[in-house]
């Protein structure tokens, strides 16, 4: 039931009016980190704690607990949480995403930050969450929202990719835009900033690097 009670307490909290779990927990005083391990379903909810939620967000605390007694803004949809599926995938750092390729276990190099719940499993088995930083893909991307990717999706031009560029730890979030192959059959690969002000990027035989996967998810803040 943990995840079911994550996607409800996160609703709650959005509901509310609250955009981000931080801002939910410094208006109320709660611990941050205790909060966040409750909305990603890292840990379960106790009764007590669920009635100190329930009181904030203005709903009851069954409905958090079991899904029972929805709010009347929930509808039918809340009472039936416990058939939607629920995929729980890694949120990893930049540097994990690098070295994607490189170790056998992604989600265990000490970078990650948890998880993000998202409801269906339309998703490969390698998926992970990205927090976007920086703001080389604005407008559409901003600062603090999550991607999730795909490493086995296949990728056309015009898709929105994770890459990394040999001899950088990090890895980069940027359009892409195939631009054919050298003399030497090598693909030559344009990584694209949406936002004009940063320059885009270019995978060739001089510059070599790899695509790790492909956007399927864009969480977006409101």
């Amino acid at each position: 039931m943990t995840d079911q009670q994550a996607i409800r307490l996160m609703r709650a909290r959005r509901h509310s009016g609250f955009e981000t779990a931080r801002e939910a927990a410094d208006a109320y005083g709660w611990n941050k980190n205790t909060y966040k391990s409750h909305e990603n379903g890292k840990r379960g909810i106790r009764a007590e704690v669920a009635r100190r939620y329930a009181a904030a967000f203005g709903v009851s605390a069954a409905w958090i607990l079991t899904g029972e007694q929805p709010p009347q803004w929930a509808g039918d949809q809340a009472a039936n949480l416990t058939n939607i599926p629920i995929r729980r995938i890694p949120k990893i750092s930049y540097v994990s995403a690098g070295r994607f390729t490189d170790i056998s276990d992604p989600y265990t190099t000490g970078d990650g930050d948890g998880f993000v719940s998202i409801d269906d499993t339309d998703v490969g088995a390698r998926a992970f969450a990205l927090e976007i930083s920086g703001e080389s893909m604005l407008p559409d991307f901003r600062p603090g929202e999550v991607i999730i990717i795909d490493p086995d999706c296949a990728i056309k031009p015009g898709d929105f990719v994770v890459a990394k560029t040999d001899g950088d730890d990090e890895a980069t979030f940027k359009k892409y835009r195939p631009r054919g192959h050298d003399d030497n059959d090598i693909e030559i690969i344009e990584l694209v900033p949406l936002n004009d002000d940063y320059p885009s990027e270019t995978i060739n035989a001089a510059r070599p690097g790899r695509i790790i996967g492909k956007m399927v998810r864009h969480i977006r803040k409101f």
